[in-house]
């Protein structure tokens, strides 16, 4: 992996400011499958405010509310969950993220990939698995129920057995999640070569009718005489 000129040089000046700092998600889950990263996301144990120090030559803004970031020439990077002992990083950050293919990260200096969680054989076997405790990562935030079955769909694989059983026994908890967050994770899936694989997997898992509820009405339903196919 040769991160860009941009990345380079933020990785670059966290070292050089004695900082750790990984490329992190989905550029490296995105790289393994051989696509083009649509963005890079920047993982450092520098505090908030030291990232604004080191920058303070750059374009820097802090978003978010009830997790902060900077972004720093367009480039999103976000501080470590860790307060004294960093030697566990940046494998204690990557534990909090949503699946196993998201949570690997690229180490520049050393050039390898740093995956705790198995997500490259995750990858090659197209699964989607949560990291770590699958209840506990969709308590942290329903919606990651709806990026498990857009994940299924352009990866063209399938659930792990323990996301799915999950999924299926917390789908009620799709009601406290904001209608706007579950448009925008639809509209991402109508970009995909086959959305179809994304709705399957919503009715596998009982997410269909909580979204969908007329579709799921008419799932089984013959097509009538105008939709015959031919063998």
């Amino acid at each position: 992996m040769k991160p860009k000129k941009p990345i380079r040089f933020i990785l670059d000046r966290f070292k050089k400011n004695g900082f750790q700092a990984y490329i992190i998600g989905g550029a490296v889950r995105d790289i393994m499958l051989q696509r083009t990263p649509d963005d890079f996301d920047i993982l450092t144990h520098a505090s908030l405010k030291e990232i604004q120090t080191i920058f303070s030559d750059q374009k820097v803004k802090t978003i978010g509310k009830a997790f902060r970031i900077c972004i720093v020439n367009g480039v999103e990077i976000s501080s470590g969950r860790i307060k004294f002992d960093i030697s566990n990083f940046p494998e204690s950050d990557l534990a909090k993220r949503d699946f196993t293919i998201n949570a690997m990260a690229y180490d520049s200096l050393s050039k390898k990939i740093i995956d705790p969680f198995n997500g490259r054989k995750d990858l090659e076997d197209a699964i989607i698995r949560f990291t770590k405790d699958p209840e506990k990562r969709i308590q942290e935030d329903p919606i990651r129920m709806i990026r498990a079955c857009r994940f299924v769909a352009m990866i063209d694989g399938d659930l792990s057995l323990s996301s799915f059983e999950v999924i299926l026994a917390c789908k009620d908890l799709l009601d406290s999640v904001a209608k706007e967050r579950i448009y925008h994770e639809i509209m991402k899936v109508l970009g995909l070569q086959r959305p179809s694989l994304f709705f399957k997997a919503l009715k596998k898992t009982g997410l269909l009718s909580k979204i969908f509820p007329s579709l799921d009405r008419c799932h089984g339903l013959s097509g009538g005489p105008h939709h015959l196919t031919t063998a």
